[in-house]
């Protein structure tokens, strides 16, 4: 069983413990890969390239989030 976590937690652990993760309830999934913090900045993974995230849905931050190993 995968263990999963809220957005603070699952931030907490990208800031300080350089965590990959994602949101199990994105609506592009398959687009972005994972999400991670790099200098209390959160980017985000696609196929192509790595981008700056600015604005957070929702929907993600009220939904549940995992670790993304072997990314």
């Amino acid at each position: 069983m995968t263990e999963t976590y809220t957005f603070s937690r699952a931030l907490h652990l990208m800031r300080y413990g350089r965590k990959k993760m994602k949101c199990l309830e994105s609506e592009n999934n398959e687009m972005v890969k994972y999400l991670f913090v790099n200098e209390c900045q959160l980017y985000g993974m696609t196929d192509d390239d790595i981008q700056f995230v600015a604005n957070i849905h929702s929907r993600l931050i009220m939904g549940s989030w995992i670790e993304v190993k072997d990314a």
